[in-house]
């Protein structure tokens, strides 16, 4: 028995803001501000990346990695339609041992699509839970992802990865280095002449990384169209 460590490489991202002397000045509350800025710009960026990613100099998102397994792609019941009974195509593809753990990924218009699937309520296709707690789709928790297609065109060629399930923790690994360091570039200069330019730079720098680990453990609907 060979037992081998995955392996997930980490990328060096940053955020950087420049600033006159002035603002840095005469702004109350300046650097907590563009903190919160930074945060936000990196986390609306680790959605993209996390998701799509292509590997090569950032993150491996899961649809780029489950894309490539022939495995973990579900095609729908009927090509180029996306309806009530890809949902269960979808959750019987996976294993029992993952189900437990299991969760939805889509984007919010897809899962708005899966909410008229049931019109007379007999589905009952969706629960909501308390405060806090996401819906859960046919038993499993349902989570947005703004990063993943909002649809499909049948008069397009292209594939159309819509909706991601399986078990995220045992599946997917995100390697968070440090964290988020913030540091305050004390002078920017001016290119021509090299002096000081009256500004300062504001930066933001941390390491990450992310892959899919086992491909066996989440399952990837690709409705591909062809025009």
């Amino acid at each position: 028995i060979t037992l081998a460590q995955p392996t997930v490489p980490v990328h060096r991202y940053d955020v950087f803001i420049p600033y006159s002397f002035e603002a840095g000045q005469d702004w109350q509350g300046f650097e907590g501000d563009m903190r919160m800025v930074m945060q936000d710009a990196r986390a609306r960026k680790d959605v993209e990346i996390f998701t799509l990613g292509t590997g090569s100099d950032q993150p491996t998102g899961f649809v780029t990695a489950l894309a490539a397994e022939s495995g973990s792609v579900v095609t729908p019941t009927t090509a180029e339609t996306f309806a009530v009974a890809d949902l269960y195509k979808v959750e019987e593809s996976l294993g029992d041992r993952f189900l437990g753990n299991a969760a939805w990924q889509a984007n919010r218009a897809i899962f708005n699509d899966v909410r008229q699937f049931d019109t007379t309520g007999g589905a009952n296709l969706w629960e909501r839970l308390g405060a806090g707690t996401p819906s859960e789709l046919i038993g499993y928790p349902a989570y947005r992802n703004s990063a993943m297609d909002s649809g499909f065109n049948a008069a397009a060629t292209a594939n159309n990865y819509i909706l991601a399930f399986g078990d995220w923790k045992a599946g997917f690994l995100i390697v968070e280095r440090v964290g988020m360091n913030f540091e305050v570039v004390p002078h920017l200069f001016h290119t021509a002449n090299n002096r000081p330019s009256g500004q300062r730079g504001f930066l933001a720098w941390g390491r990450n990384g992310s892959d899919v680990i086992v491909p066996e453990a989440l399952r990837l609907l690709n409705v591909a169209t062809a025009a």
